[in-house]
């Protein structure tokens, strides 16, 4: 499922960083039906009483089972990151407050969420999420945290392929098609970025994080090595010239190009 990113900065100087994303979502809940309810996670239980401070909800009992602002509009539930990543509950739309990049990461892998809003602490907590999702900025900050770039046309039509064929996505790193691809990139387009890489295959298939990082350690791996298993095996650049004509055509060719 494709979930929809959006962010924060807390370095606007807001007063009521909580308040202007549940405002935020409850925004999103009236465009999208399905957006009954959201929840909002926290890493500890301070930063909840902090939530709850905030929003001025009292008793923090009637929080834990659910409030609606005004009444009316999405049921608003606070939990704790543990607690939701123990369960997993299926829900739309996710607040996370005050979590970090790998926090973000574990909870994109894990969670069954339509949107996620991160509302860090400091906007360099989740850099590496914003550079890997370009996600919005809800407040209409200028972003301090510019995304990766997509890569070259070359490196898109190559992982496009590897992508489209379905068995590589059940394996990840395992599937020898993707290491042949990954192979043949690195070694005739020495230009190629592990971190454009993974970021790619997160936003465009849906990679879970931890398989698409070893995608991007085994580009660093060969970049540094320079060892390819397949070096003498003429598909690798076969496939590589395929791929470039492919960007020369600017269409994905039905047979291979030699």
């Amino acid at each position: 499922m494709l979930t929809i990113h959006y962010y924060l900065d807390p370095s606007g100087k807001h007063d009521k960083l909580y308040q202007i994303a549940c405002d935020f979502a409850r925004e999103l809940a009236k465009k999208e039906a399905r957006f009954d309810e959201v929840l909002l996670l926290c890493r500890e239980d301070k930063k909840i009483s902090d939530i709850q401070k905030e929003l001025e909800q009292e008793p923090l009992e009637r929080f834990n089972n659910g409030i609606r602002f005004s009444g009316t509009g999405p049921l608003f539930i606070i939990r704790s990151l543990r607690e939701y990543l123990r369960d997993v509950f299926s829900t739309a739309l996710l607040i996370a407050c005050g979590l970090d990049t790998g926090d973000l990461f574990k909870l994109g892998d894990k969670c069954r969420a339509s949107v996620i809003i991160a509302v860090p602490d400091e906007v360099h907590d989740i850099e590496q999420w914003i550079k890997t999702w370009d996600p919005r900025e809800i407040s209409g900050a200028e972003p301090v945290v510019k995304s990766y770039p997509l890569p070259s046309c070359v490196i898109k039509v190559g992982l496009d392929e590897m992508m489209e064929r379905g068995y590589a996505k059940e394996k990840y790193m395992e599937n020898e098609y993707v290491r042949f691809t990954i192979q043949s990139l690195t070694k005739h387009h020495p230009e190629i970025d592990g971190n454009e890489v993974k970021a790619y295959l997160m936003r465009k298939g849906s990679w879970p994080e931890t398989e698409a990082r070893k995608v991007k350690d085994y580009i660093d791996l060969l970049k540094v090595e320079k060892r390819f298993s397949r070096s003498d095996d003429p598909e690798m650049i076969l496939s590589y010239q395929r791929w470039r004509q492919a960007c020369i055509n600017r269409q994905f060719p039905s047979f291979p190009f030699s």
